[in-house]
């Protein structure tokens, strides 16, 4: 067990207690799907050292890419090391001298497969996301991680917040999220400045910048409005909604944006939570994923769907996990 506060290998045999620094270990490496100095590393990365904010979605994803299984991957494991080891012993005396050769080729090459097997068989069971959640609940009860969104926080405006602030970078266009989390994930990052955009929520939030929003959909009537929402929202009823909140001119130029189903088969990343209760979520997609999906998307003028196949071997994805 390795100490989170002061990297000390503490033996498990002597208790869960750090032996060097005194440091209370919350997770038991032997019963749970975790332990202390994984989350810890988990969290460093997610956040970036404390310099990118994440939801609980996302470090789930950091989790997912651990090396851990789930219980249907060992079984298939331990399935084809059992069949490989029984040719592995199968005798010699069966086979006729000319089929010797390629018999022991074959045991050289499967030899290969049981080690492989064998590394899956030793892996960590995988815990579901909303028991990930409790160890996430458990651990902020002692060690403070500012940076993971766990409720909304931008209800009022910002002190000395004018107008003209939404202007200075250039809004390009308007990107409305389902959930109001989304919309602090992406302007507490400065996404939408990146992006050139102003993001509001379909629930009105925050409310201090709607009338900044009408104002801005006013006075460009030709300015790209994208709805950017989870699997299980549809865009029909996002529009209906958003429609009680802005008025729309008749011609808007209105985007689905939204993550489908169908998007899990173009990331790894989204393949492995597609079988998730509820579907896909925005968040599924790293910090640094989510940003170069956005970013390539708004800038080609392509859908989120197209953009995720593009970025499938983008830098951002590949440090989010190297």
């Amino acid at each position: 067990m390795r100490c989170p506060n002061c990297n000390n290998n503490h033996k498990y045999s002597q208790g869960m207690t750090c032996g060097y620094c005194g440091n209370k270990f919350i997770f038991n490496p032997k019963t749970e799907g975790v332990n202390d100095y994984q989350l810890k590393m988990m969290i460093e990365k997610a956040g970036k050292n404390g310099e990118v904010f994440f939801t609980k979605n996302q470090l789930y994803s950091f989790y997912l890419k651990m090396g851990s299984v789930t219980r249907k991957q060992r079984l298939k494991a331990l399935f084809w090391a059992l069949l490989t080891l029984g040719f592995l012993l199968y005798p010699l005396s069966v086979a006729d001298k000319e089929g010797l050769f390629w018999i022991n080729i074959f045991r050289v090459l499967l030899f290969s497969v049981v080690m492989t097997n064998l590394t899956t068989l030793s892996a960590a069971f995988r815990v579901d996301k909303f028991k990930f959640f409790q160890y996430i609940s458990r651990w902020t009860m002692s060690n403070h991680v500012p940076n993971l969104l766990s409720k909304t926080s931008l209800h009022s405006a910002p002190p000395y917040f004018e107008e003209g602030d939404i202007h200075n970078y250039g809004v390009e266009a308007v990107i409305i999220v389902d959930q109001d989390i989304y919309v602090d994930l992406m302007v507490l990052n400065n996404y939408h400045i990146d992006w050139k955009s102003v993001v509001i929520s379909q629930n009105g939030y925050p409310a201090y910048l709607m009338d900044k929003v009408q104002k801005i959909i006013d006075s460009d009537t030709s300015l790209k409005v994208h709805y950017l929402h989870d699997a299980d929202t549809s865009f029909t009823s996002m529009k209906a909604k958003v429609r009680n909140l802005l008025k729309m001119p008749e011609n808007s130029n209105e985007i689905d944006f939204g993550i489908s189903e169908e998007d899990a088969g173009k990331l790894n990343l989204l393949k492995d939570r597609s079988e998730e209760r509820g579907g896909l979520k925005l968040d599924f997609l790293t910090p640094s994923l989510l940003s170069s999906t956005m970013g390539t998307a708004l800038l080609t003028g392509v859908i989120l769907s197209e953009a995720l196949g593009t970025v499938q071997n983008n830098s951002n994805f590949i440090s989010d996990f190297g």
